[in-house]
C-alpha cells in the first residue's frame, strides 16, 4: 500500500510546521505535535527520553540555542510507509550563526516515525545523528585514527592540566579578590575599612601566602603630619584603628612621602636584627600597637602600594616572593574599589556629622538665647554636656567659666558626670590648674590642654570640694588616676572639658566650636544679666524706699517697731532663706545693746542683750566700736549650740525663745549673722544659708542711718514737747499752791495735782496726796501711787513736782 498525494503532502505539511517550531523555539507547537508515548533520541549522550514530558521539557531548556541561529542547507527528504507507520528520513546541512557568520556544523541524519490518531497525524518516535568521523571512506571503524587520536589526547591532558590548574588559581584568585571586592562594596561605615584588612589578610593566607602579620590602609592627612592606620593583625586576630604621627620616625616619614609622590608607587622595607629590636622598642613608646611576635621574628617586611593619598600595605614575618608582591599588587588593584567606597562613605558620614554638630550647637544657641535669668546658664552647660555626649565624646565633666579679672576669680557653672550643679563657685585664679587656664585665656590662646596625675587630681579635688562645700568631686573622681582638661577660649571666658582618656582631635575642634557658638551668646547672657542687675536696682531701690518713706512717716518713737516689720518683709523679697532681721543700737562703753528685730510672725518688742560674755555678740560689738562698715559670723555645730546655750540663759531672750518654740520654731543646723554698720548701731540680718548680699545690707543701713536721725529727731521734739507740758503743768500747780488763803486749801492744790498729772499721761493714777513733815511748813512731799508707769516717767514727774512743792 502506497501513500496517496494527499496524505502524504498533509504528512509533510505537518513535518515541517513541527520542524519550523522546532528551529524557531516555539515550545508550545513543537509540543502540540508530538503523540503522548512519544519517544527521541539525539546526536548528543544525553539526548535520550522515552516520553512526551521529559522531551518537551529539554526542548524548554535548549530552544534558546538554535533559535534564529539555525540554517538546513542540501535537504534531502523520503517518505515511506511501513505496516500503517510512516518513516520520514531527511539529510542536511546544518549551518549556525557564530557572531555575524554562517558557520558550516556537519552533515545530519534525521529519521521521523508519525502515526495517525483520532487528532491528526503525530510523532511517535524521532533519532538524529551524524556520521563517524574517525572511519574513512571504505572503513567500519577508524582504529588507526582512534590510536593516532590516543596519544594526540594524552598530550592535550597534560597540556591541558597545566591549563586547568592554571585556571583553578586563576579562579581560587578571582574568587578571592572577589571576596575582597563583595567586602568593599558591602561597606556601611568607614570602620568597615578593618573588615576589608581582615579579608585580605584570609584570602591571602588561602592563597598560600606564609608569615601574614597584618594587612593594614594608611589613609594619610599630609597637612596634619598624621596617617590613620586601619589594621588587622592575624596572629592575634586583633582589629585596630590607630592615628599614627609619621614624622616622628624616619622609616614612616620615608613611607608617607613616598607614599605622596603618587599613585602606583611600591614601598618595601625590610627590618632585622638589632634594627627590629629598635623598632619594636620604639612602637611601645608610641600609641601604636606593639607586636610580641617580633621579638622572636628573624625579620620585619613591609610591602605598601600607593593609590596616592591612600596606600594598601602588607606586613611579614619573612620576605614575599616575586609572585606574592604580584599577587597582592592585584588585591591592591581590587582595593581601589573600596577605597572609592570609603571615600564615598567617609564623605557621607562626615556631612552626617556635621548635620548632628549643627543641631546640638543650634540646641546650645536656642538654650542660650532662651535664658531669662542669669541663673539658667547652669542649664546651658547641663545642655553642652548632653550635646557633648550625643555626638559620642568621653566627656566627664563640662564646665563653663567667666573670667573675672577685678576678683581674680573664674566665675563656675558646671555639670559633673551629668549631675548639673545647682550653684555657680567662684574659682580663685591663684589655684594651679586655673592658673594655667587662665594664663591661656589672657594669652588670647584658641585652647589648652592640660594633663593631671593621681595626686594632682586629689588635690584639686579638695580645693573645689571646699568651694562647694561638699565631697562630690573626691566622690565622684576620686578614683580617676589621670585626668585631662581642654579648654577652648572665647572672649570672656572658657568651655572646658574634662575626661580620664585622652580626647581626640575633632573634639578639641568640636569645643573650639561650641566656645564660637557660646562667645556669641554670651552676649545675650550679658544683656540679661544687665537687664537684671538693673530689674534687681530697681527692686532694692523700690524696698530702701518704703522703709524710707514708712521711717519719715513716724509720729512717735515706738513705731520704731513697725519700721523694723517693714524692713523684715522687704528683705524677705530679696534675700532667699532670710529668717529674721532688724537693728540693734549700741552706744560707747555699754555693756548692753537695745534689739529692734522682726521674723514672719511680726514685730519682737524692743530688749536688751549683753555684747559680752558671748563670743559672737562680742565680735560683732567690737567690729562698730572699731569703726566697721560689715561682718558676718557663721554659726555651726558646736559653736553654734554655745551660742543657743548662752541667750537662752539671759531671761529676756529665753522668754522670746520660749515663745518661738511654743509656735512650732525649731533651732536651726547653720546660720550667718550679716552685721552692717551705722553710726549708733547695726544692721542685723539672720540666714540659713549663704548669702552674698552684702552690697544690699549695707545700702539698707546706710537707710536706716538716716532713719535713725530721723528717730532722734523725734524724741527730740517728744521731750522738749513734754518738757513744756510739765512746766505749763507745774505752773498751775505753782499758782493754785500760791494763791492759797488758808492750810486747808492745801487739799485744792492736791486736787489741781492729780487733774495735771492726769494731763500728762499718767492715767493710771490712783491716789495723791501732800504730806507736811514739819512744823514750820519747812519741807512738804509729794506722794502718789501708781499702777504701771515707765520708770523714768516717775522720776521726772517725781522731781519736778517735789522740787515745785519744797518752793511753794
Amino acid at each position: 500500500m502506497k501513500l496517496t498525494k494527499k496524505q502524504e503532502g498533509e504528512i509533510l505539511a505537518v513535518y515541517e510546521t513541527w520542524l519550523n517550531a522546532y528551529l524557531n523555539g516555539d515550545i508550545k507547537t513543537y509540543d502540540y505535535y508530538l503523540a503522548d508515548d512519544y519517544h527521541f533520541i539525539g546526536s548528543t549522550n544525553n539526548e535520550e527520553f522515552l516520553d512526551k514530558k521529559d522531551t518537551t521539557k529539554f526542548f524548554e531548556k535548549t530552544a534558546d540555542q538554535l533559535s534564529g541561529v539555525t540554517e538546513l542547507k542540501n535537504r534531502i527528504k523520503t517518505v515511506e510507509l511501513f505496516e500503517g507507520l510512516v518513516i520520514v528520513t531527511e539529510f542536511f546541512d546544518a549551518y549556525f550563526l557564530i557572531n555575524t557568520e554562517w558557520v558550516y556544523y556537519g552533515r545530519f541524519r534525521f529519521t521521523s516515525v508519525i502515526r495517525k490518531n483520532k487528532e491528526g497525524w503525530r510523532f511517535i518516535y524521532q533519532h538524529f545523528s551524524m556520521p563517524d568521523s574517525k572511519a574513512q571512506e571504505g572503513e567500519t571503524l577508524g582504529t588507526e585514527q582512534i590510536s593516532k587520536e590516543n596519544r594526540e589526547l594524552r598530550d592535550a591532558i597534560k597540556r591541558r592540566t597545566i591549563e586547568l590548574e592554571q585556571k583553578n588559581r586563576e579562579l581560587e584568585i578571582e574568587t578571592a579578590l572577589e571576596k575582597v571586592r563583595a567586602i568593599g562594596l558591602s561597606m556601611k561605615e568607614s570602620a568597615d575599612m578593618l573588615e576589608v584588612c581582615k579579608t585580605i589578610s584570609q584570602q591571602l593566607e588561602l592563597l598560600n601566602v606564609k608569615e601574614i602579620r597584618n594587612v593594614q590602609t594608611a589613609i594619610i592627612y599630609e597637612s596634619k603630619g598624621t596617617y590613620l592606620n586601619y589594621e588587622y593583625y592575624a596572629k592575634h586576630d586583633k582589629l585596630l584603628t590607630t592615628e599614627v604621627d609619621f614624622k616622628n620616625h624616619r622609616i614612616q616619614e620615608r613611607f608617607a612621602n613616598q607614599m605622596l609622590t603618587g599613585a602606583e608607587e611600591l614601598f618595601t622595607e625590610n627590618i632585622k636584627g638589632k634594627e627590629l629590636q629598635k623598632w619594636l622598642a620604639y612602637q611601645k613608646t608610641t600609641n601604636q600597637f606593639a607586636d610580641v611576635f617580633l621579638e622572636e621574628a628573624s625579620s620585619l617586611n613591609y610591602y605598601w602600594y600607593s593609590l596616592g593619598p591612600v596606600a594598601l600595605g602588607i606586613s611579614t614575618y619573612a620576605p614575599l616572593s616575586e609572585k606574592e608582591i604580584i599577587l597582592f599588587k592585584r588585591f591592591r588593584n581590587v582595593f581601589d574599589l573600596a577605597y572609592r567606597r570609603f571615600i564615598d562613605i567617609e564623605k557621607a558620614e562626615a556631612q552626617s556629622r556635621e548635620a548632628q554638630v549643627e543641631l546640638a550647637l543650634e540646641r546650645v544657641r536656642a538654650r542660650t538665647m532662651a535664658m531669662q535669668k542669669s541663673e539658667e546658664l547652669h542649664e546651658t552647660s547641663q545642655i553642652l554636656f548632653q550635646q557633648m555626649k550625643e555626638l559620642g565624646e568621653p566627656v566627664e565633666q563640662l564646665t563653663i567659666g567667666i573670667v573675672k579679672e577685678t576678683e581674680n576669680v573664674v566665675e563656675i557653672f558646671a555639670t559633673v558626670r551629668g549631675s548639673q550643679l545647682h550653684q555657680s563657685f567662684r574659682h580663685s585664679i591663684d589655684e594651679m590648674v586655673m592658673n594655667k587656664i587662665y594664663r591661656g585665656w589672657k594669652d588670647r590662646q584658641k585652647s589648652l590642654l592640660i594633663e593631671m596625675n593621681s595626686d594632682e587630681i586629689q588635690v584639686y579635688n579638695r580645693y573645689r570640694n571646699e568651694l562647694v562645700k561638699s565631697k562630690m568631686f573626691s566622690t565622684i573622681l576620686s578614683k580617676d588616676e589621670r585626668r585631662i582638661i581642654y579648654a577652648a577660649y572665647f572672649s570672656k571666658g572658657m568651655l572646658a572639658l574634662s575626661s580620664n582618656t585622652p580626647l581626640s582631635e575633632e573634639s578639641h575642634r568640636l569645643l573650639e566650636r561650641f566656645s564660637g557658638v557660646f562667645d556669641g551668646t554670651y552676649t545675650r547672657f550679658l544683656d540679661l544679666q544687665k537687664a537684671e542687675a538693673q530689674a534687681r536696682e530697681a527692686q532694692v531701690e523700690a524696698a530702701m524706699e518704703r522703709v524710707r518713706s514708712r521711717t519719715m512717716a513716724m509720729q512717735k518713737s515706738n513705731e520704731l517697731g513697725e519700721v523694723a516689720t517693714i524692713l523684715f518683709k522687704e528683705l524677705n523679697l530679696l534675700v532667699d532663706n532670710l529668717w529674721t532681721c532688724g537693728f540693734v543700737l549700741c552706744e560707747k562703753d555699754r555693756a548692753e545693746d537695745e534689739w529692734w528685730l522682726s521674723d514672719e510672725n511680726g514685730f519682737i518688742p524692743a530688749f536688751f542683750l549683753p555684747n559680752t560674755g558671748d563670743v559672737t555678740h562680742a565680735n560683732i560689738y567690737n567690729a562698730w566700736n572699731n569703726g566697721a562698715t560689715y561682718h558676718t559670723e557663721q554659726l555651726e555645730g558646736e559653736a553654734l549650740q554655745e551660742h543657743y546655750d548662752w541667750l537662752m540663759n539671759l531671761p529676756v531672750a529665753r522668754k522670746i525663745f520660749d515663745d518661738m518654740l511654743a509656735a512650732g520654731f525649731k533651732l536651726p543646723n547653720w546660720q550667718k549673722l550679716h552685721c552692717a554698720y551705722f553710726k549708733t548701731g547695726y544692721l542685723i540680718i539672720i540666714t540659713e544659708v549663704p548669702c552674698p548680699e552684702e552690697e544690699i545690707f549695707i545700702r539698707f543701713a546706710q537707710v536706716f542711718d538716716l532713719t535713725y536721725t530721723r528717730f532722734l529727731d523725734l524724741q527730740r521734739a517728744e521731750a522738749q514737747t513734754r518738757e513744756a507740758k510739765i512746766e505749763t503743768a507745774l505752773e498751775r500747780v505753782r499758782a493754785r499752791a500760791l494763791a492759797m488763803q488758808q492750810p486747808e486749801e492745801l487739799n485744792d492744790v492736791a486736787q489741781v495735782l492729780r487733774h495735771e498729772m492726769g494731763l500728762l499721761g499718767v492715767e493710771e493714777l490712783e491716789t495723791c496726796s501732800i504730806y507736811i513733815n514739819d512744823e514750820r511748813a519747812e519741807k512738804a512731799e509729794c506722794w502718789y501711787a501708781l499702777k504701771d508707769v515707765r520708770e523714768k516717767e516717775k522720776e521726772l514727774i517725781s522731781d519736778h513736782f517735789a522740787l515745785d512743792l519744797n518752793d511753794t
